[in-house]
């Protein structure tokens, strides 16, 4: 927690939170979406700013793309005028979670996209070279 430093409303706090994009993601594509005790508040990527009452929020983030994804949740309890911070990672695969915590979060699925696309890449590799084995032989 920090102090805030500018002066809020009596009874609120402030939530810092950072929507991680990774540019192997269609973030372009995809809006965050945040919501605090069920209300949705508008987000971008990037850093967000949000006053918050004091005492335990519910905060909820998503990605909407042709259907919700990437679903993290966390609770954060607001202290007057201090400053909470939080990070959320959307995933790389729609089927799967969003992570959410104090600080930076990995990216959920990177370890599958490169075993994907590294397969791919190996597939590629033994064809050409099948091919041009094949080629010599003729």
């Amino acid at each position: 927690m920090t102090d805030m430093g500018v002066v809020a409303r009596p009874g609120t706090g402030r939530l810092r939170l950072t929507m991680q994009k990774s540019r192997l993601t269609w973030g372009a594509l995809l809006s965050p979406q945040v919501r605090v005790n069920g209300q949705p508040i508008p987000a971008r990527w990037g850093e967000n700013v949000f006053d918050l009452w004091v005492g335990p929020n519910a905060v909820d983030i998503s990605c909407q793309y042709l259907w919700r994804y990437g679903q993290a949740s966390a609770r954060v309890d607001v202290v007057e005028g201090q400053e909470q911070q939080l990070f959320y990672a959307p995933p790389m695969f729609t089927f799967m979670r969003g992570r959410v915590g104090p600080v930076r979060q990995r990216v959920p699925g990177m370890v599958g996209f490169w075993a994907f696309f590294g397969t791919l890449g190996l597939l590629a590799a033994a064809l050409v070279l099948v091919a041009a084995l094949q080629a010599s032989t003729s």
